[in-house]
């Protein structure tokens, strides 16, 4: 059966449904349901559920993890793909094809940090099996190659290096032209969890959450789920709780 536009929009209430959670900053399915049970005491929960998608559809709410939701449409944070970037992850699938890795550049902070930096950093994240093979081989394609562990000053002194890290398992990562790069979830919470990116800890950390948070859409599920992984889970909770009362 065909629905118009405007019976669909009618169902979804969907001014109502903005003047009742506006003040929520996250709101979750049962929200939804109690909502639309004022309306339709007997509304099924597979109806509320098809509600739900169709408000992700049209661009009123997304998704911030399971189950959980806040206004607007998604925006995706996409890093960089740059020449440099593409050339470094086509010779890592070249010569270790099947490894689990990503690559992405110290640069992409910019777009989150209040602070711009004046230099720019490869990072090569391998799975900790094959890293110390993959760091020989770019050795012969990039003298300026190091092993995280080898660094003896701040990222500052390292301007256009490779620096390799061994790739935590099940880390959050989406590809670009066939080449895995980090999800924002993972970013953030490397850049807490690492010593290496002490840098821009301190107030700057603040910033570049907040900016994150403003500007696009962050699955908490899936960075928490992370920062367990690294141990630094409550870190981050920290982080958030403290932009969300500035």
């Amino acid at each position: 059966m065909f629905f118009s536009n405007n019976f669909i929009m009618n169902k979804l209430n969907v001014e109502n449904f903005k003047k009742q959670f506006m003040s929520q900053e996250i709101f979750n399915v049962n929200d939804f349901l109690q909502y639309y049970e004022t309306k339709e005491p007997d509304i099924p929960k597979s109806t509320v559920n098809w509600r739900i998608h169709n408000l992700v559809q049209k661009g009123v709410i997304h998704r911030v993890g399971r189950g959980l939701y806040k206004f607007g449409e998604t925006k995706t944070f996409t890093p960089e793909l740059t020449e440099n970037l593409k050339k470094l992850g086509k010779i890592i699938q070249s010569d270790f094809p099947g490894t689990n890795f990503c690559v992405w550049e110290l640069s992409v902070i910019n777009r989150l940090s209040h602070h711009l930096i004046n230099y720019n950093i490869y990072f090569a994240e391998i799975e900790r099996d094959v890293l110390k093979s993959v760091y020989y081989d770019l050795k012969e394609h990039y003298q300026n190659t190091i092993l995280v562990q080898n660094l003896y000053e701040d990222l500052s002194e390292f301007n256009n290096y490779i620096i390799l890290k061994p790739l935590v398992t099940d880390s959050p990562l989406k590809g670009i032209e066939n080449i895995p790069v980090p999800s924002l979830e993972k970013l953030l919470v490397d850049l807490c969890a690492d010593k290496e990116f002490s840098p821009f800890c301190g107030s700057e950390i603040y910033s570049i959450y907040q900016n994150a948070f403003n500007d696009y859409s962050i699955n908490c599920n899936k960075m928490f789920r992370y920062a367990r992984r690294k141990g630094n889970e409550q870190k981050i909770i920290e982080i958030i709780e403290t932009i969300n009362r500035q």
